[in-house]
């Protein structure tokens, strides 16, 4: 058994502990957003030797960062528009994120079907492909290869056969894209920042040569002091720079995307596949996980509050038709479909025409004097990019000196991970649940298994989600520390009121506050149902 280490938890008590006295502190840097940029700048602040502070105001990676199509690539179609530093640079961090959390980002491959009058030719694909494998120094998991009209259909029985010309396979990589939020706010935490979930910022402003910014979180209310500010708001930075700086001028163009989950095998596919849409102009992903298939995502400017983005009847609709012209005699009934989320691009305008060719790109940029860095658009890909150049603008106005290049253990990482090190037998789980726990988990599966008792796998995730990865709440839980919502089989009242007490006795919840909480997640449960019923 690997060794253990020493954690520190971090729950929300240990949250509630510190922020008692956080009104005593004088920050060099707080940031206001608590996803992947937030969490990403909280552990580069932190790396660079500031006192920092990180305020989210719900659960950490519950706006765009949970919501992506949960790829680490470098967008292959963006090449058809030229930008090639962005995919370079997107490249190079899928590979460095497949070495060091190979438990969060895997392998996958994908298959780009060909077919006659397509508005890409297999000579522009090919192409693409090859600068594809270039740009990330042929380091990718396998080299694109042509793919023959007889070999396309044993990896996709059931994909429609007329007009077909094969097709090209590549590999990409997909990830727990909340999780590693999550354990990026937790390694800042463990490094001594103060770190907080549902805690809200009420106001800010300028007192001479800080700012104070004032915090709420539960009933009670305080004001701190900092250096400096980053604003890592994504979809929400027009509406929280808008209050904070009356000259600001909305610079985010936002575009919505709705991914589907459906729970069935009928597809029989044995590789993840993309979709053309709208006459080939944008792609859709079809991606094997969690036992199930995950596609999207739409593409449509949004111009409502982010806090009221979610998927309608219409735009799962949309996701049907293109599968259904790819899949022409699969049964894509209701019942299949086993739930759907929305999220916002956080885009910087540029005058593209049309949502699919706005750039990637990101944009950092300080205001106020200085005194507030801001963080827009970008790709979760490139996460670490975007903190370090963050956090090295806003040392650079405080008059420090900043780290130029990423460092090395930028990334959450809890060691090497091989399936060796699984346990033969376990009291309680299965050798599947124990496969699970530590191909979800790497090395901290032992930490788990040591520290918590349960009566099956998610018990034991829940009491871990509980002690170190500040959950809150069911929603929390079921949502966006494991893939239970995408499994409705697990999503049933009774199971849910069964981990409702677990939650109940570690969280001190009134009968009440359980009741509440199983009634949320309830009606969430019902409101997928009520969408899909399209």
């Amino acid at each position: 058994m690997l060794p253990q280490k020493n954690r520190i938890p971090f729950s929300q008590k240990s949250q509630d502990d510190k922020f008692k006295n956080c009104d005593q502190e004088i920050y060099d840097i707080c940031i206001v957003g608590g996803g992947i940029n937030g969490a990403g700048s909280a552990f580069e602040s932190l790396r660079s030797g500031c006192k920092t502070l990180l305020v989210e105001k719900s659960d950490f990676a519950s706006g765009t960062s949970s919501k992506s199509s949960r790829l680490v690539h470098g967008g292959l179609r963006y090449l058809e528009q030229f930008e090639f530093k962005l995919v370079f640079e997107a490249l190079k961090e899928r590979t460095y994120l497949l070495k060091k959390i190979p438990h969060l980002v895997k392998p996958i491959e994908f298959v780009l079907p060909l077919y006659k009058g397509d508005r890409v030719s297999a000579f522009k694909l090919r192409a693409g492909l090859f600068l594809y494998d270039l740009f990330c120094g042929f380091r990718a998991p396998h080299f694109h290869q042509r793919v023959s009209v007889s070999k396309l259909f044993q990896f996709f029985p059931k994909l429609k056969r007329r007009n077909s010309l094969g097709g090209f396979l590549y590999s990409d990589a997909m990830m727990e894209d909340d999780r590693i939020v999550v354990d990026l706010a937790r390694r800042s935490h463990e490094l001594g920042g103060d770190i907080f979930s549902y805690t809200e910022v009420l106001e800010a402003e300028q007192k001479n040569d800080v700012l104070e910014v004032t915090l709420k979180r539960g009933s009670e209310i305080k004001k701190i002091k900092t250096q400096h500010l980053i604003s890592a708001l994504g979809p929400w930075t027009d509406i929280f720079m808008s209050q904070l700086d009356s000259t600001w001028v909305p610079r985010l163009k936002p575009t919505k995307g709705v991914h589907v989950f459906f729970k069935t095998q009928a597809f029989q596919m044995k590789k993840a596949l993309v979709m053309g849409a709208d006459n080939q102009k944008r792609i859709l992903f079809v991606i094997p996980r969690n036992e199930g298939i995950l596609v999207g995502t739409t593409d449509t400017h949004f111009s409502d509050s982010p806090d009221s983005v979610k998927s309608e009847a219409a735009d799962v609709d949309y996701i049907l038709k293109v599968l259904k012209d790819y899949f022409p005699d699969i049964d894509l009934s209701s019942p299949s479909w086993v739930s759907t989320y929305a999220g916002v691009r956080p885009l910087v305008s540029d005058g593209a025409s049309s949502e699919s060719k706005i750039s990637r790109n990101h944009v950092i940029e300080s205001h106020l004097n200085n005194q507030v860095t801001v963080i827009m658009g970008g790709k979760y890909t490139t996460y670490r990019v975007m903190c370090q150049e963050a956090v090295s603008k806003a040392l650079k106005n405080m008059g420090l000196s900043s780290k130029e290049k990423i460092s090395d253990t930028f990334t959450p990482h809890f060691g090497e991970f091989d399936n060796s090190v699984i346990p033969s037998d376990h009291p309680v789980l299965s050798q599947s649940d124990l496969k699970q726990l530590f191909q979800r988990r790497g090395d901290e599966a032992h930490t788990i298994l040591t520290e918590f008792k349960g009566q099956g796998l998610w018990e034991y995730e829940a009491q871990f989600a509980i002690e170190y990865e500040a959950v809150k709440s069911l929603k929390d839980f079921y949502l966006r520390r494991t893939p239970l919502f995408d499994q409705q089989h697990l999503c049933d009242q009774a199971s849910i009121e069964n981990m409702g007490r677990l939650f109940q006795s570690k969280l001190g919840w009134s009968d009440n506050q359980l009741q509440a909480e199983v009634e949320s997640l309830m009606a969430a449960v019902q409101e997928q149902k009520e969408i899909l019923s399209v």
